[in-house]
Formats: C-alpha cells, sequence, structure tokens
C-alpha cells in the first residue's frame, strides 16, 4: 500500500461519456421520483436518452435540467399532456446553447440585488440581518449552480468571506428549496432570467 501510494496516479480526467450522463440521470430520475411528492409524471427511457444526447458535460447542469424536465412534465400531465421529444430538445436550447455567455457572478448579484430591495455593498458587506443575508445566500446558492467557480473563487466577489460561509449559505437555499415549492419556483423562475440577461 505504502508504495503504491508513492509512487502516485496519473488520471487523465475527460468529459463525462454518453454512457456515465445516461446513467447519472437514470439514478438521479429514481431518486428524485422517489423522493419528491410534487412530482406526477412519467420520463421513459427514451426520453432520458434523448435528455444525455442534448446535455452539457456539467454535471450539475445536467442534474438541473433534469430537475426542469420533470418540472414540465408534471404540468403537461396535470393538463392531460404528454412530454414529448420536441419539448426536451426546445428545453435543451436554451439550458445547454454552448453560444451563450458565460454567466458572471456581478450578474447574479445584480439581479439578486433587483429582486430583494439591496444594494451592492448590502450584497458584499458585513451586515447580517434577515432581510439582506438570506438574499445573499441566494446569490450565493446561484452562484454556485450557474457559474464554474469554487467556493473559494465566490467568497472573494462577497467581501472576501470563507469559503465555509459559502457553502452554509449554499446549504441553507437548498434546504429551503426542498421544503418550499413557491419558493424552489422563485429560485428557478430567477436562474431564467439570470440566463436572458447574460
Amino acid at each position: 500500500m505504502t508504495s503504491r501510494f508513492q509512487s502516485g496516479l496519473s488520471q487523465n480526467i475527460q468529459p463525462p461519456s454518453f454512457e456515465l450522463k445516461l446513467a447519472i440521470l437514470e439514478s438521479f430520475y429514481q431518486r428524485t421520483s422517489q423522493s419528491e411528492s410534487w412530482y406526477q409524471a412519467e420520463i421513459s427511457d427514451e426520453m432520458l436518452r434523448h435528455i444525455a444526447e442534448l446535455s452539457s458535460s456539467n454535471i450539475r447542469e445536467i442534474q438541473g435540467f433534469l430537475t426542469s424536465v420533470m418540472v414540465i412534465a408534471t404540468s403537461k400531465n396535470r393538463n392531460g399532456n404528454k412530454l414529448t421529444r420536441e419539448d426536451i430538445t426546445e428545453l435543451a436550447q436554451d439550458a445547454f446553447d454552448t453560444q451563450r455567455k458565460k454567466i458572471e457572478i456581478a450578474t447574479i448579484q445584480r439581479e439578486v440585488e433587483k429582486r430583494y430591495g439591496l444594494s451592492h455593498d448590502d450584497m458584499i458587506g458585513s451586515k447580517r440581518t434577515k432581510n439582506i443575508n438570506f438574499p445573499r445566500q441566494i446569490a450565493m446558492y446561484l452562484s454556485r449552480e450557474l457559474t464554474d467557480e469554487v467556493f473559494a473563487s465566490i467568497g472573494k466577489k462577497f467581501g472576501g468571506r470563507d469559503h465555509t460561509t459559502i457553502m452554509n449559505g449554499v446549504g441553507n437555499i437548498e434546504k429551503k428549496m426542498k421544503e418550499d415549492r413557491t419558493f424552489y419556483d422563485d429560485i428557478e423562475q430567477l436562474k431564467v432570467i439570470i440566463r436572458e440577461r447574460s
């Protein structure tokens, strides 16, 4: 064991293959469909394969996109309709458009500031009142979800905060999104606005 650790391991990290993306989608779909009471539809294996074909190599984006598809599938099911390949293709054009501009944390902060009536000084400052800290955590969460920035670099753009502060903020928002469907929908809507304005 010691000699193996000392010799080290050189690993070439490649983007996920189609098979890996499909396996991730199948696993995530199975867990989510069984645990979320709001989900009231069914996505076939063929549809999951279509999502894998269209998706990016970013695992967070893949899972986020599948969640969006599940929301649409539930909505269509309630209206007596079924999800189609065309629906997925149309959604994917927005979610995985390789030509779209890179989303900047500054854009996320600006849109959250507008939504919650904060100044930029409030966003990156030291005040921790609930009406400031909660929107700040939303911006932290969105920065983690919509960019490739790590916790430490996100912290620098929020007034030099420690990475553990960002992790805690992200965790708080994820927890509330699971508990509050209305809040979940608000955050998803905010994501759409940010993508449109980036």
